[in-house]
């Protein structure tokens, strides 16, 4: 994992690690991926999320095919910035994986 973010940030495809990184289990459903510098966007300057109400019940998928992540859906309660949105993603990635089968629920 930790590899595939330095990739990211040095702008370069990642794709190729992802079956090494995932046991192999990721590739099958990878579609495509976006990689922003968002230094260089003029409508991006930070901000930090706010949330109300029940994380829980709004980073519940729908119907096991429409998932939220970002910093705002950390269920663990780690909302601010960057750490927060991949922490999120990473978990939302997980729930994805067990609701295909594809890796052991625990």
């Amino acid at each position: 994992m930790a590899s595939m973010l330095a990739s990211c940030s040095n702008n370069k495809d990642f794709s190729y690690e992802l079956p090494s990184s995932y046991d192999g289990k990721a590739s099958k459903y990878y579609i495509k991926h976006v990689i922003q510098n968002w230094s260089t966007k003029p409508f991006i300057q930070g901000a930090y999320s706010k949330r109300k109400g029940d994380v829980k019940k709004m980073a519940t998928p729908v119907a096991d095919k429409i998932y939220f992540a970002g910093e705002a859906m950390n269920i663990k309660g780690n909302t601010i910035a960057v750490h927060g949105a991949s922490e999120s993603a990473y978990l939302m990635l997980q729930q994805m994986l067990k609701s295909i089968n594809q890796i052991p629920k625990s």
